[in-house]
């Protein structure tokens, strides 16, 4: 862990550059020191349909929604550290963004409930590397 999910709204694929901010929050998980190399996955994805505010569909009101979801049992001190790392890199690629229309964005930084969660794979280096089994 962490899994990076980015989520926005397509009227504002023009002006995002999601890559880059795929590539940010990825190194920014990276630098933290706290996750294994092996367990960082991030990824972004346009949403075609949204309302947002009081806007009409395909109104000018853009957003940017990142969840990073974390394994379970840090302590405060670290998890807060995480928080705010990922809270310095996420709005600093919003800049233009903002400046050009009105838009909303969310950070939410969250934990795993390890008893509802299983994992497996075959990515080199992983704990749960396992050949599925279906």
């Amino acid at each position: 862990m962490p899994h990076i999910a980015i989520e926005y709204t397509d009227n504002v694929s023009d002006l995002l550059d999601a890559t880059g901010l795929v590539d940010a929050m990825h190194a920014t998980a990276k630098r933290l020191g706290v996750f294994p190399h092996w367990g960082i996955r991030t990824f972004a994805t346009a949403v075609e349909t949204s309302r947002i505010a009081d806007d009409a569909v395909d109104g000018p009101t853009g957003y940017v929604h990142v969840r990073v979801k974390i394994a379970a049992g840090r302590d405060e001190a670290t998890t807060g550290r995480i928080v705010e790392e990922f809270h310095r890199t996420f709005p600093a690629h919003l800049v233009d963004l903002c400046a050009d229309r009105p838009v909303g964005f969310q950070l939410e930084v969250f934990e795993f409930d390890p008893s509802m969660t299983r994992s497996g794979g075959s990515i080199a280096g992983s704990p749960t590397r396992a050949t599925p089994t279906y």
